[in-house]
């Protein structure tokens, strides 16, 4: 986990790495402190924790180096702001210490690849149960998994990767009072996390197949945790740009969610928490299909968003050359316009056009995907201005998203008035191309 302790120490944290081999089953594994296999007993001796005096001795152990007289640390470490993460058994350790009364103070936690869904080890709830956060003051919470968690999976009677973290949120946090978030990575799986990983740890047995460049995951979570450890005032102010999650990758977007976080405390992008969580246990076809929905409508909201700017910029108001085509549906595609007009924009339209499902025929089959989308806004300025035209223009198809803007006239549509009549009809096309012919390009030219 070096990759990760580099990442907070350029953050500002101070990070203290634990790892302890017990043996645990019929494999060795790795646990990230020691684990007091007698607490599995009962709930009420696991609620007090089978971590926890492995955790008060590495905490004891940086008491001692901040109060030495010298040395790197001495004076250095603020213990009043600790946070605990782990992965897998170490995430289960870490989610705990949010579920569960605890008395070292934790400011913030944060796992991957662990879940409060029971694997049956312990006699203390069934395989399969979720125990339910009842902490008085849980720490906030980052829950954090991979699409193609094999070991999750296994926890799972669907066999799906991401059931457990979605169960964890809705059965075990949401009853408490803390604030969570959720974010899965698409194609990451249960070692992904690790760099590099060991091929003894018998998680690597029950894994799936790595879906994704690690190199990109992993810097995706590093994102992700210290825009977390920031938000709840861990880790340092003076972050660098590229340890911002606006440099996450929005393809590797599963799923996000959120309980009890406001919009503008979100760790996760705020385009990406704004749109909403793509439902998890998809097959790949329509997991795409999710993340292309979330791609669209934060694409969408923020051209929006600038169609707001502009507005009232140009004190834009609604006009009616349009209306004959307000809803518009040929050739496999659908669609709507929206006219405006101001003094300094002789015609402006905001349009959306949406691929049918079928995806068969006409316009649909040139797309080249079913429930492809795109909306724009086009504005013919008038002749005083030197800018004659203004575009702005998203789009998502197949996985993809075009962006387009630029200030330059369509020749196209000033010569060629029935490629207007085509797109739009109606009375208002005459006037529309009469609009780009004599008051629009010829000037230009």
């Amino acid at each position: 986990y070096m990759w990760l302790a580099e990442r907070l120490a350029r953050a500002g944290c101070a990070v203290a790495l634990s790892s302890c081999v017990v043996p645990f089953g019929p494999k060795t594994c790795l646990l990230s402190t020691p684990f007091d296999l007698g607490a599995l007993g009962s709930l009420e001796a696991y609620k007090r924790g089978p971590s926890r005096a492995g955790i008060a001795a590495i905490l004891d152990e940086l008491r001692a180096l901040a109060a030495a007289s010298d040395g790197p640390l001495a004076g250095r470490l603020d213990l009043g702001r600790l946070a605990v993460g782990g992965h897998s058994s170490g995430g289960r350790t870490a989610l705990d210490l949010a579920s569960f009364d605890e008395p070292f103070g934790v400011a913030a936690v944060f796992s991957y690849g662990a879940s409060l869904v029971n694997s049956g080890m312990g006699a203390f709830a069934e395989r399969g149960s979720v125990l339910p956060c009842d902490a008085a003051r849980p720490p906030p919470l980052l829950l954090l998994g991979g699409s193609e968690d094999g070991v999750s999976a296994g926890l799972s009677e669907s066999g799906d990767a991401t059931e457990t973290l979605r169960r964890t949120m809705a059965e075990g946090v949401a009853p408490g009072s803390g604030r969570a978030e959720l974010c899965i990575l698409r194609g990451a799986n249960h070692m992904a996390f690790c760099e590099p990983v060991d091929p003894t740890c018998s998680a690597v047995d029950s894994d799936r197949p790595l879906g994704a460049d690690g190199a990109a995951v992993r810097s995706a979570l590093g994102a992700l945790i210290v825009d977390f450890l920031g938000a709840a005032g861990v880790a340092g102010s003076r972050l660098a740009p590229e340890e911002r999650t606006a440099a996450l990758a929005p393809p590797l977007i599963f799923a996000v969610d959120a309980v009890r976080v406001p919009e503008d405390a979100r760790c996760v992008g705020a385009e990406v928490a704004a749109a909403g969580a793509a439902t998890a246990a998809q097959p790949a076809g329509q997991a795409a299909a999710a993340a292309d929905e979330v791609a669209w409508e934060a694409l969408r909201g923020a051209l929006d968003g600038w169609m707001d700017r502009l507005r009232s910029e140009l004190r834009l108001a609604p006009s009616s050359f349009a209306e004959e085509s307000a809803e518009w549906a040929a050739g496999g595609l659908r669609g709507s316009l929206d006219g405006f007009a101001s003094p300094a924009v002789e015609w402006g339209v905001r349009y959306a056009n949406e691929a049918a499902e079928s995806g068969g025929g006409g316009g649909g089959a040139a797309l080249g995907s079913a429930g492809a989308k795109s909306v724009g806004v086009n504005l013919w300025l008038t002749s005083r201005l030197p800018v004659p035209h203004m575009t702005l223009y998203v789009g998502v198809r197949a996985g993809r998203a075009t962006l387009m803007a630029d200030h330059l006239p369509r020749f196209d549509l000033g010569e060629r008035p029935e490629h207007v009549a085509a797109f739009y009809g109606g009375e208002q096309a005459s006037r529309w191309s009469a609009a780009q012919r004599v008051k629009g390009l010829t000037p230009f030219r």
